[in-house]
């Protein structure tokens, strides 16, 4: 069986880690390759990108890569055990490809950006008469784009990786510094509201300490400066933002051990790894409420949520998280991993993947 994981973007995002995820836990049942538009770090087939250069490009970007892939698995070809994983409700080319190659589908569902709605209509015209399942990683996508009997796959994390050096925690507990020290992890983009964060933090009245993690976009070059206009606005003497950019795993693990806290202040999300990844670390949480989050934190015990884009509530929760103190957020960060651990294994990931790919299998 070999599975062709399409991503449209090439830029490390949730569902690169969400693929990566996937096929190191199925690297014994199914060979795996990783196609996206443009290249980059995980790319090991690069389509056509043209919309980063003008997004109105897109549809001509999609008819060029409906073309190539159309000619890397041209009908002579032997496609046995082939299988498209389409992640993105925008992804349409490799959807419009396997109607016309006749290649099974399972089309995953990231996101709940309800502007994506025409697109998945189409899709599913397409794939009329092609065997096909659909993926959500959040419940919240099906109902956003009326995908009717998906199967809900939420991410997983890998727990032994995500695990917090008790050791330097002891340390860290050791310190006197009196700020509250905070991270956030996501790319420089308006849909993971670090704006709404920055604006919290100015209502802040005590010291503080952000780092934000994530790289700066070529497409929102414009909001990445305004981000570090508005930090620069923040700073005094006990209180400042770090802009790290783009981390390796193993320093955003380290990261976290130096946190007091986790916050997602995105304002759209369907399952976020990264709060997964913040839960497994022992991080006390704060999330906005889109998406499978409550259901994620499976409610308060194991984090807060506030409403999407409300600097007020935002600044209510960290002031909250502040008074709970060390021991009360190491109490909620520990009942934050067990719930990942419990509910959101590599083992449950890949037997439901692996039981999708057979059935498609036997349905052609």
């Amino acid at each position: 069986m070999q599975v062709f994981h399409f991503i449209l973007d090439h830029r490390i995002g949730g569902p690169h880690v969400y693929v990566k995820t996937v096929r190191d836990a199925l690297q014994s049942q199914a060979k795996s390759t990783i196609v996206t538009t443009g290249s980059g770090p995980a790319t090991e087939i690069a389509l056509t990108n043209f919309r980063h250069r003008l997004r109105l490009l897109y549809p001509l970007e999609i008819v060029c890569n409906v073309a190539q892939l159309c000619w890397r698995f041209r009908r002579g070809g032997d496609r046995t055990g082939v299988i498209f994983d389409v992640h993105g409700a925008a992804n349409l080319a490799p959807i419009l490809a396997a109607r016309l190659l006749g290649v099974p589908v399972v089309w995953h569902f990231h996101e709940t950006v309800a502007a994506f709605s025409s697109l998945v209509k189409l899709g599913q015209i397409a794939l009329a008469g092609v065997p096909h399942r659909y993926v959500v990683v959040a419940e919240t996508s099906a109902q956003v784009f009326g995908i009717e009997s998906p199967r809900l796959i939420p991410g997983a994390v890998d727990t032994a990786f995500w695990r917090l050096d008790e050791k330097k925690a002891e340390c860290r507990t050791r310190t006197t510094d009196p700020r509250l020290r905070l991270i956030a992890v996501g790319n420089l983009n308006p849909l993971k509201g670090m704006d709404n964060l920055l604006t919290a933090l100015g209502g802040l009245n005590m010291p503080w300490e952000l780092v934000i993690v994530g790289a700066e976009l070529s497409t929102f070059h414009q909001y990445a400066a305004s981000l570090r206009s508005q930090a620069a606005a923040l700073a005094r003497a006990d209180a400042h933002v770090d802009f790290v950019g783009w981390q390796s795993p193993e320093a955003v693990r380290s990261l976290f051990e130096y946190a007091d806290a986790f916050v997602l202040p995105s304002r759209s999300e369907a399952c976020p790894l990264a709060l997964l990844e913040a839960m497994a670390m022992e991080r006390a949480c704060i999330a906005s409420e889109v998406g499978d989050v409550k259901r994620m934190l499976g409610g308060e015990e194991c984090g807060i949520t506030v409403p999407a884009g409300s600097p007020v509530a935002l600044t209510a929760a960290l002031e909250r998280i502040a008074s709970l103190g060390e021991g009360g957020r190491r109490e909620m960060g520990r009942r934050a991993r067990a719930r990942v651990v419990a509910e959101y294994s590599k083992t449950k990931l890949a037997q439901r993947h692996l039981d999708t790919y057979l059935e498609l299998v036997r349905d052609v």
